[in-house]
């Protein structure tokens, strides 16, 4: 197999790949969904005080891959059907490796040296916060607080950038397994909030999520490379009527 980054879904309680065929459809109509997630990690600041992190973070992950047995267990533990995707695409697309902080391994509040990645991440919530008030104030005191700033609108975005690329290596919910942390991972992602000449991420009104439509005019199922299932025989049928549907000429392979 190549080398390419794969976005696999989706984690369901179900026994049946059929949550998967209704987003590989979302996607091959629409492209892209960016969906949010709240990280929330707590800790304890210098003095003691018990501390809880919440940074909202609206993006698509996907991961580098290169072993076929690494892609099974990651569509194992994040879903039956993946969707490759070259590397120098999503780089066109915007998207960044993720940037990973140490979570805090301790509840000492002495030790300061262990809560180095949760403070980076607080000051740079508290940083948006206040750029967020800066921006309902009048143009004439928003100018003199940005004076030395050249595009205000670029500084807030990559504020808000920042905050989507950052993540802890420990990170866990009580439903996560161990796949979900750093040392099983070599994530990248898509942010929303982007634009420029050859791409657009727009919010869909009314809905919890952003949609990444089209890449220079073309929809985002054109650059899809590789298709798996982690399934049955049957299951790549289903799959492969979907493509077909859509006009595809690729072909699910099952892993």
């Amino acid at each position: 197999m190549g080398h390419l980054l794969y976005h696999c879904f989706c984690r369901s309680k179900r026994n049946s790949i059929d949550p998967a065929i209704d987003v590989l459809k979302g996607i091959l109509k629409n492209g892209f969904f960016l969906v949010k997630e709240d990280p929330e990690v707590p800790w304890k600041d210098p003095c003691g005080c018990n501390k809880s992190l919440q940074v909202r973070q609206y993006r698509l992950c996907l991961t580098s891959l290169n072993c076929e047995s690494d892609l099974r267990d990651h569509c194992e533990a994040f879903g039956p059907v993946g969707i490759g995707f070259e590397t120098e695409f999503i780089r066109a697309l915007g998207g960044f490796p993720v940037f990973y902080l140490p979570a805090p391994i301790g509840n000492d509040e002495k030790d300061t040296e262990d809560r180095i990645g949760v403070s980076l991440l607080y000051r740079l919530t508290e940083l948006r916060t206040i750029m967020d008030k800066i921006k309902c104030l009048p143009n004439k005191y928003r100018s003199e607080l940005y004076d030395h700033v050249e595009d205000i609108g670029e500084l807030e975005g990559a504020i808000r950038f920042l905050g989507n690329i950052l993540y802890f290596t420990d990170y866990t919910r009580q439903t996560d397994t161990l796949e979900l942390r750093y040392y099983r991972q070599r994530e990248w992602r898509l942010i929303a909030g982007l634009t420029s000449d050859h791409v657009r991420i727009d919010c869909v009104k009314g809905s919890p999520y952003y949609i990444l439509a089209e890449h220079d005019g073309k929809p985002i199922r054109n650059f899809i490379k590789e298709i798996v299932v982690h399934g049955s025989k049957n299951d790549c049928a289903l799959v492969d009527k979907v493509l077909q549907n859509y006009g595809m000429s690729i072909r699910s392979r099952l892993l």
